[in-house]
């Protein structure tokens, strides 16, 4: 990481003069470790909390007016247990590469930056992260968004995620089949990224700064303050999630994106508070996995 820091013209100079120097303040974090740890984190948090991702992928293009508890309470009567996993293999084959390359590149970008704490770096970073590896993780989400819709459908439909992306791509095209609401989902994403990685920096070194649950509650502030991060970005980020999803349907109704009986603010919010339901656990547990991994190799 580098850092800002006084330097004096001359070792006998009374006022010292300031300027940006490249100066590490500790070694460059290792590939590997950065790699590995972003890799499982993704996977196992995305997994475990799949079936949130379900409803709120539900709530967000089915026309229905239902809550978050009356939906699950139907999918479970009327579709079974199995309708809230429905495009799980496309999270499981999608986290690895791409939570791994989303850290990958944020943390090799923040360490080069001359102001690695500064927020405006946070947001940067973060969306870059989010510009990389949206070339892996939009195809996926095409995937996943089809069959968590429809399960029983695409289940007869494709064996697994991976035929499903060569069924889709034949059939559809690559760019308006697997990259399909691309630049929507491009700019939710940017905008997650962002928002995320900027909350989660200014609140976990708040909660380091005034100990927040004690000393050794590194793990409880990494999951409080991710959790918060993650919450703003689903929020701020919602609009263009919405147009994404309705897009990446392939239901040419949904893909329009036209308001039914509903305000413009209603149609594009829709959907809010299941996708924070879904985002906040999701992001706290990954900055917690994450963190906790990286300080295991780091005491190795």
């Amino acid at each position: 990481m580098v850092q800002t820091g006084f330097v004096s013209k001359s070792e006998g100079a009374k006022k010292p003069t300031r300027r940006f120097s490249v100066v590490r303040s500790r070694e460059k974090p290792p590939t590997a470790d950065v790699v590995v740890a972003g890799a499982f984190a993704g996977l196992f948090a995305e997994s475990l909390l799949h079936p949130f991702d379900t409803v709120s992928t539900r709530l967000k293009i089915k026309d229905t007016h239902q809550s978050y508890a009356s939906l699950v309470g139907r999918l479970l009567r009327t579709e079974g247990v199995g309708a809230l996993w429905g495009g799980a293999s496309a999270t499981v084959a999608c986290s690895i590469p791409s939570t791994a390359l989303y850290f990958y590149v944020y943390e090799n970008l923040k360490s080069y930056s001359p102001r690695p704490d500064a927020p405006t770096t946070h947001l940067a970073c973060g969306a870059a992260a989010e510009l990389v590896s949206s070339f892996v993780h939009v195809p996926f989400e095409v995937v996943k968004v089809r069959m968590q819709l429809s399960p029983r459908t695409y289940k007869t439909r494709y064996a697994h995620a991976l035929d499903a992306l060569w069924k889709i791509a034949a059939t559809e095209g690559v760019v308006g089949g697997l990259y399909r609401g691309y630049f929507n989902c491009l700019g939710a994403d940017v905008i997650f990224g962002a928002c995320q990685f900027a909350s989660y920096e200014f609140l976990i070194a708040r909660f380091r700064a005034r100990s927040t649950f004690g000393r050794d509650g590194d793990a409880a502030r990494e999951l409080a303050a991710g959790s918060l991060a993650g919450g703003c970005a689903a929020v701020a980020s919602n609009p263009l999630d919405v147009l994404a999803s309705r897009k990446m349907s392939g239901l040419r109704h949904l893909a329009a994106g036209r308001p039914e009986a509903m305000s413009v603010v209603q149609h594009l919010f829709r959907g809010t508070s299941a996708r924070v339901c879904s985002a906040a656990p999701l992001s706290g547990l990954t900055f917690a996995i994450y963190e906790g991994l990286r300080r295991v190799a780091a005491a190795g």
